[in-house]
């Protein structure tokens, strides 16, 4: 859509509701993968998926710990 275009004033048009930080999100993720925890979910064979899936509910945790109920 914007390939030709030349935008002039790249804040036409343009309003930011919200800006989140997200150097944690990234953070976490990629210090489980220089400590090998990625590695050890996948000792059994485990489908790639599954390793996936269960890395983020550990990374999730670690975001944002909540109660056991909630």
């Amino acid at each position: 859509m914007l390939r030709d275009e030349v935008l002039s004033d790249l804040g036409q048009g343009l309003t930011v509701l919200r800006s989140l930080p997200h150097g944690h999100v990234a953070a976490v993720p990629g210090t489980a993968r220089k400590i090998g925890l990625d590695r050890l979910l996948a000792v059994k064979r485990a489908p790639p998926r599954m390793v996936a899936l269960v890395l983020a509910m550990i990374v999730a945790r670690v975001i944002d710990p909540v109660s056991k109920l909630a």
